[in-house]
């Protein structure tokens, strides 16, 4: 304690006076280096010997020559100074020298189209950062609470000062099938058609917290007036597009799907629900507010943000 009480009384301002000093050893040249007169850095000088109890300088006819103790000062702020300096630069956030992990958390379909694109980026722009998907969570909050998800598209905004969201769009449901496939023959049919044939769709959890409910779940129970549940829920994309590319299954999937790689060349949208509001997800990008400060978070929340744009 009594190290900290001697500590307060030392103005920062003294300390780089006295770098100065040893470095020039001439009052005159210092004084004109931080522009202060002459006679103001000589009082400097004199509180310094005070602080110190210790001359520090002898006077010459040519210059200042330090005392012992001021050599001994000046190995230890050649240790502190620039260790304070960090604490104080603003140097602008530059992504190539960037090695954060970045956790993200996004619907799999979604993730499927924007994570090789955030990949590419990076691999360019940032090759020093890395990115880790976790799976979508009905309710993200936890994870971020306890810093180990940066970012979450969620499916409802939040009023907590804790965490900032920001609508980017919203996401409707699409019916997919093959390009060969027996519905393609049929023109404009009906969601009852459609779904004679087995359907299949991502795996979302329910959060009755969240009064959220899957739109794949809404869709058998309020077109179809019935309990019945989709015949495969995965949280896999390449295990859906492989049964949609090998039978007659019809894919639950959404209007993002059609721009990830390849894929209007195998299926085609065969049903949509665009003008079907209550079965629109609206995507809201959330963050925890500890992030606001971290150039190199906000950095990567904007291309995040513009990557969702593309696609919704």
């Amino acid at each position: 304690m009594e190290k900290l009480k001697s500590l307060s009384r030392v103005d920062l301002n003294l300390l780089v006076i006295l770098d100065l000093l040893l470095k020039e050893r001439n009052v005159s040249r210092v004084a004109e280096e931080i522009y202060l007169t002459q006679s103001a850095v000589s009082r400097s000088l004199k509180r310094l010997r005070e602080t110190f109890d210790d001359p520090l300088f002898t006077r010459t006819a040519k210059g200042l020559i330090p005392t012992r103790k001021a050599l001994e000062l000046e190995k230890e702020l050649n240790k502190i100074l620039p260790s304070l300096q960090q604490l104080f630069d603003t140097d602008e956030f530059d992504p190539l020298l960037c090695d954060d992990t970045f956790s993200l958390s996004l619907p799999t379909f979604m993730g499927s189209t924007l994570i090789p694109k955030l990949y590419a980026h990076l691999s360019q722009h940032a090759p020093f950062s890395a990115i880790e998907e976790t799976p979508t969570k009905a309710n993200p909050f936890q994870l971020l609470d306890a810093n180990k998800l940066d970012f979450a598209i969620h499916y409802e905004p939040t009023h907590d000062p804790k965490y900032r969201s920001e609508k980017l769009g919203s996401l409707y449901p699409v019916l997919y099938v093959k390009k060969n496939h027996p519905l393609t023959k049929i023109k404009n049919p009906d969601i009852a058609e459609i779904l004679n044939y087995s359907l299949i769709g991502m795996t979302i959890e329910d959060d009755r917290l969240l009064s959220f409910r899957s739109p794949i779940t809404q869709i058998y129970q309020d077109l179809l007036q019935t309990q019945d549940k989709p015949k495969l829920r995965s949280s896999q994309t390449l295990t859906l597009l492989e049964i949609t590319r090998t039978t007659n299954a019809v894919l639950f999937g959404s209007n993002g799907l059609k721009n990830m790689a390849n894929f209007n060349e195998e299926f085609v949208e065969i049903y949509s629900l665009k003008e079907h509001a209550k079965y629109h997800v609206p995507m809201f990008l959330i963050y925890h507010s500890r992030h606001e400060t971290s150039p190199a978070h906000q950095w990567f929340y904007e291309l995040f943000k513009k990557s969702v744009l593309e696609i919704v």
